[in-house]
């Protein structure tokens, strides 16, 4: 069964602009592969390690995919595409803000890791 909650990690940059904004802006990487990456609870520590690695003004985009209107919701795939053969979500079409459920803020540690207080640490 696919978890209804998925999380957007989000630099601060981005997340200025997302509050200006009625839809979550693209990241570079979502752009150049046409869909905006998620992860799951847990994968969400995975996900900080490989590509935020040691990065402070980080937040977690909590996103509920029940919430999400159909039109959006039939663009959310849940797709194998890592070489862990983890399946993670992608969503092809923009993210309206007023899905956004919670932000957490991600703290990173002196091992160049990740802490998220509010949803525990992996």
């Amino acid at each position: 069964m696919q978890e209804q909650l998925v999380y957007k990690i989000c630099p601060l940059e981005q997340w200025h602009q997302a509050l200006q904004s009625d839809n979550l802006p693209w990241s570079e990487v979502d752009t150049k592969d046409g869909f905006i990456h998620f992860s799951t609870r847990t994968q969400l520590f995975k996900t900080l390690d490989k590509h935020y690695k040691g990065q402070n003004g980080l937040f977690a985009l909590e996103v509920d995919t029940s919430t999400l209107p159909a039109p959006i919701a039939d663009k959310m795939k849940w797709e194998q595409n890592s070489p862990d053969g983890d399946t993670y979500p992608h969503l092809y079409a923009d993210l309206p803000m007023a899905a956004v459920a919670a932000v957490y803020p991600v703290f990173a540690t002196t091992d160049g890791g990740h802490e998220i207080p509010e949803l525990g640490n992996n």
